[in-house]
């Protein structure tokens, strides 16, 4: 994705302010949450849009509370989980994502996500401030930045029983933010259903249908950057267009072009190449 904003350039990072993660942190505050599977190591910024592929992750080394729990596993097995919200004063107000985080390495517990993606699976994005029609969302409008504020706690789950345990020791609010959004959309949707050979002890079978959710390793975020090249940027062809298609943000096709809304725009060319356009009306 062509990056136009710098949101962070200028911002030094620190340690965790909050104690209860080791996350690098930027001046104002904002938790760096985006991970680099390939480096094995947290970004020097949040820069990811609302509706783009990233990993997100949190460092517990250091929280007592959270590794103790993990620990203190007898009846259940246990894990980490979170849950986000887009109103920082009221958390039922605006997007509650919640989900089960998957252990990358040491400390360490993340989530292959797509923001967007995952709210629309669940609750067809009505989080994310839809017009009528869903045709429209506030949250993709061009410039528009997210601010979500994230808790971490414990669970515990069993082989018949996926939240056995729940919210067990809720850690403090901490927020980022994504980027502007730029209007133009590079990653394709994909379903935890899809991705559970990368992870086939991430809940196999369960979940299947949430969309932009999967195990954060890198053999899954590889699949997915090649996956990509079909909302990618494509060379520019003289061949002309033989063939065009259209689909909604979440890959289905379309039987005609959209009037209104966001969609993208499939057309295959004399010379077999595809280019796909992302379109807002």
């Amino acid at each position: 994705m062509k990056k136009i904003f710098t949101l962070f350039a200028a911002a030094a990072l620190t340690m965790s302010a909050y104690a209860q993660y080791n996350n690098p942190v930027t001046e104002d505050g904002e938790v760096i949450v985006k991970y680099d599977l390939n480096k094995g190591q947290f970004a020097e910024s949040n820069d990811f849009e609302l509706d783009e592929n990233v990993c997100i992750a949190f460092d517990i080394t250091g929280n007592d509370e959270l590794q103790d729990w993990l620990a203190g596993a007898t009846r259940s097995n246990r894990g980490i989980a979170f849950a986000m919200w887009t109103d920082e004063e009221n958390a039922s107000a605006g997007a509650n994502l919640d989900g089960r985080l998957y252990n990358i390495k040491g400390n360490i517990w993340g989530i292959i996500f797509n923001f967007f993606d995952f709210g629309y699976s669940r609750i067809l994005d009505g989080w994310f401030a839809p017009n009528s029609d869903y045709s429209e969302y506030e949250c993709l409008q061009d410039g528009h930045v997210t601010t979500f504020w994230c808790i971490l706690f414990g669970y515990g789950y069993t082989d018949s029983n996926s939240g056995a345990e729940w919210w067990n020791y809720p850690q403090e609010a901490v927020y980022f933010t994504t980027l502007p959004y730029s209007g133009t959309r590079t990653s394709n949707t994909f379903y935890k259903e899809d991705m559970e050979e990368y992870a086939p002890d991430f809940f196999a079978g369960e979940f299947g249908d949430w969309a932009g959710y999967c195990a954060p390793t890198a053999e899954a975020w590889a699949a997915l950057e090649a996956d990509n090249s079909a909302i990618s940027t494509i060379a520019a062809s003289n061949a002309a267009e033989r063939t065009v298609e259209y689909y909604n943000i979440q890959g289905q096709k379309l039987t005609h072009e959209p009037t209104t809304g966001f969609y993208i725009r499939k057309a295959t060319l004399t010379d077999g190449t595809v280019k796909a356009t992302k379109i807002a009306r």
